[in-house]
Formats: C-alpha cells, sequence, structure tokens
C-alpha cells in the first residue's frame, strides 16, 4: 500500500508507518464486523477475561510468525513467512491491544 495522504489529527501530522499500520488494523477491525453482521462491534460483547486470552492469542501469532521468518518450516526459505505477514500480525495484535482497553472503559468516544 503506497501512503499518498498526509494524515493530520489535531495539528499534528501521523508518521507513514503509523498510517499505514492504522490501515491493516481498521482491515482487521472492518473483518470483524462482518462477521457480526455490520452489528455492534463484537468486541464490545466480549468479556474483559476473553479480550486478555485474545490478546495473548494474537501476542503468540506475532512470535512464532517471527520465528519462522528467521527459522523456516522444513528449512525452505520459500516457506518463510514475509515482511508483510508480520505487519498483519502485528496489526492484529494492536487492534486486540485496542478491544481490551476498549472493553476496560479506556475509549470512550463521544
Amino acid at each position: 500500500m503506497d501512503i499518498e495522504e498526509t494524515v493530520v489529527i489535531k495539528g499534528r501530522k501521523l508518521c507513514p508507518e503509523l498510517v499505514k499500520f492504522v490501515y491493516l488494523m481498521q482491515k482487521g477491525i472492518d473483518n470483524n464486523t462482518r462477521k457480526d453482521n455490520g452489528s455492534v462491534r463484537g468486541w464490545k460483547s466480549d468479556t474483559p477475561e476473553l479480550g486478555l486470552y485474545k490478546l495473548g492469542e494474537e501476542m503468540r501469532d506475532v512470535v512464532t510468525t517471527y520465528g519462522h521468518m528467521n527459522h523456516p518450516i522444513g528449512g525452505d526459505e520459500r516457506n518463510a513467512p514475509t515482511p508483510q505477514m508480520l505487519a498483519k500480525e502485528g496489526a492484529d495484535l494492536a487492534t486486540q491491544v485496542l478491544f481490551f482497553v476498549d472493553q476496560n472503559g479506556g475509549l470512550e468516544v463521544s
């Protein structure tokens, strides 16, 4: 994805890497919303304990992807995850952090 726009929030220009990362996070949120038939965002109905469990699962995915990038399964580098796959897993983890913080009242939006 090429970042061609400048994004400014409250007078602060966001760096292109952050914009790209937030874009990946939003894709994950959109996919989750579709799973819930576009209704209430699914994470809002999760318990904090389930949110914490999902957070651990996403962290494991990041660690596993990174590990396989450096040590491909079967030693075949053609099977190794790409940096783009790591970025997606990282965005999934960050999205789960957002969900967890929101479940616990940290992101009240008016």
